[in-house]
C-alpha cells in the first residue's frame, strides 16, 4: 500500500520514490546521506529519517545484492521474519509502566 508521504514523494520527485532510493543506494550512498540528499531534491518539503529510508529500501527490496542498510546504525539489511512491515527490530514493544508517585 502506497502511503500518503510517499505519493506526495513521488509527486515531488516526479518519479517514484522507490526507482530514486534503489539508484542512490547502488551507488554507494549511505540512508543518511540519502534522507538529506531527499530533503534537498524535494526543496525542504519531505524531511524523513535515516530509518525511515531504511525500511522504505527493505520495503522496495532494493538491497537484494546483499549489503547492510544503514551500516552507521548498526541495523540489519533486512527485517527479521515474522515483524510486520514498517516495524522496527529495535522498537520497545512492551509499554512503559505506570508513573508513580
Amino acid at each position: 500500500m502506497r502511503t500518503p508521504l510517499k505519493q506526495l514523494t513521488d509527486l515531488l520527485l516526479r518519479e517514484p520514490v522507490e526507482e530514486w532510493l534503489g539508484r542512490r543506494y547502488a551507488a554507494g550512498r549511505s540512508t543518511r546521506e540519502i534522507a538529506a540528499d531527499l530533503r534537498t531534491a524535494t526543496d525542504n518539503r519531505i524531511v524523513v529519517s535515516h530509518t525511515t529510508i531504511w525500511l522504505w529500501l527493505n520495503e522496495s527490496g532494493a538491497n537484494d545484492d546483499g549489503r547492510k542498510v544503514g551500516m552507521s546504525s548498526g541495523l540489519p539489511g533486512r527485517l527479521p521474519r515474522g515483524l510486520p512491515a514498517g516495524r522496527s527490530p529495535h522498537r520497545k514493544t512492551s509499554p512503559k509502566p505506570p508513573y508513580r508517585k
